[in-house]
């Protein structure tokens, strides 16, 4: 199971993230799931001149989330600053490969027909 949880805080405001994480584990213990501490992580976007996030780290059964500096979700590479630079990169490499593969089978012999369903199935 993935859960993603999300928070806007206010310009002088505090993050309540640490109460959702708390509320998470009380959750996961009651339902009887085990939730692996050590694979939380934490994207912060915050365009403040001067953060108060940055001191702030979040943790659950004693172990720091890990902060990164972009994620995927949904398929979508997001940054921290939200550039798209990224998500460009990873899909034109994946695009890149792809190329290469069909190249590769087109050179070995393979019919059209038999390269569109290759394509299919690699998509």
């Amino acid at each position: 199971m993935e859960t993603t949880v999300s928070e806007i805080v206010p310009k002088f405001g505090a993050s309540v993230l640490q109460d959702t994480v708390h509320d998470a584990l009380r959750w996961s213990n009651d339902n009887r799931f085990q939730l692996n501490s050590l694979k939380c992580k934490e994207l912060r976007i915050d365009f403040r001149r001067e953060s108060n996030l940055v001191t702030v780290l979040l943790e659950a059964n004693g172990n720091a989330f890990e902060i990164l500096k972009s994620v995927k979700i949904l398929g979508v590479t997001v940054r921290n600053d939200l550039k798209w630079n990224d998500h460009v990169d990873n899909i034109t490499a994946k695009a890149s490969r792809r190329i290469y593969l069909l190249k590769q089978l087109k050179l070995a012999g393979i019919d059209r027909k038999a390269l569109m369903n290759d394509l299919n199935a690699i998509s």
